[in-house]
């Protein structure tokens, strides 16, 4: 399983080497049903690295699948769409993680030390430069705070994201 993340009570696991994503549904208290495949027609997934779930906005309901050179793959009801992310300088080195907020997209890029932030169609909005950060790990979004938490080794930084 190379991602995990829950939508709508269901579980949707990333199988890079099956090239698919499937969705889990509740068989009973106990467990879980079959997977059921969710990308229509052919998909590859080998360089992908994560995957959000739109959970709000004009992105609901769409799977947004993150390459590790910094382009993404974007699919509604298993049919892929049209959503490419901006050119943006410099370029994405080794993007890292996926999250999708309301109608944003947020990509943390290691290498670089960046948090860039996209908008429903992938124009870039902002990106964080966080040079003092050296090992950044995972981060969360609290868009009513409007602000983002950034875990570094084993310390929490908070960043305003407006």
């Amino acid at each position: 399983v190379s991602a995990f993340q829950f939508y709508r009570s269901s579980p949707y696991l990333m199988l890079g080497d099956h090239n698919q994503v499937y969705k889990m549904t509740v068989k009973s208290a106990s467990g879980f049903s079959a997977k059921a495949a969710r990308l229509n027609g052919e998909a590859y997934l080998g360089d992908v690295i994560d995957m959000a779930i739109a959970d709000s906005g004009d992105l609901k309901g769409h799977i947004i699948l993150l390459k590790n050179n910094g382009q993404i793959q974007d699919y509604l009801e298993g049919k892929v769409q049209n959503l490419s992310l901006s050119a943006i300088d410099p370029a994405l080195e080794s993007a890292s993680l996926l999250k999708a907020f309301n109608d944003k997209l947020f990509i943390m890029d290691k290498a670089s030390k960046r948090i860039l932030i996209f908008d429903h169609k992938g124009a870039l909005l902002k990106q964080f430069y966080l040079p003092t950060l050296n090992n950044l790990k995972d981060f969360s979004v609290d868009m009513e705070a409007k602000t983002a938490y950034i875990l570094n080794d084993d310390a929490v930084y908070s960043v305003p994201i407006e």
